[in-house]
């Protein structure tokens, strides 16, 4: 294995293995109400920055998955786990799609969990303001 993976990337694949569509807006949407629960993801900034705008910190690191080849991206805008992919143990990818199952019961699509995380930043937003 090569390059720095973390509880993000393992997110980032667990969200890909299981929610579709497989866009970038639904993967940061994911990682948004993610975090909003779980403190393992402090790294993630978007109570300052609004969530609906793709964070440089997601889009680099979704980058990085497809320049390892451990994610390929679609042009119709999917991404998928490559079959041949090295870079995360699949362990790891198994448990955190458990937890997205867990987090994301009553989830059903990826609009569902957008408008989802839409109704979070603005809870978030107003008691910020």
């Amino acid at each position: 294995m090569t390059g720095e993976c973390n509880i993000v990337d393992h997110y980032i694949l667990g969200v890909v293995k299981k929610i579709l569509p497989r866009n970038e807006e639904i993967i940061h949407s994911s990682l948004f109400l993610i975090r909003a629960k779980e403190d393992e993801l402090d790294d993630l900034d978007w109570y300052f920055n609004g969530y609906s705008v793709i964070s440089e910190r997601v889009s680099n690191r979704i980058r990085n998955l497809c320049n390892n080849k451990t994610v390929t991206f679609a042009n119709t805008g999917l991404y998928s786990i490559s079959q041949s992919q090295q870079y995360v143990a699949e362990e790891e990818i198994a448990r955190a799609t458990t937890s997205l199952n867990y987090l994301f019961s009553h989830i059903k699509s990826g609009i569902q969990l957008v408008n989802k995380a839409t109704e979070v930043y603005k809870e978030k937003l107003s008691v910020i303001r």
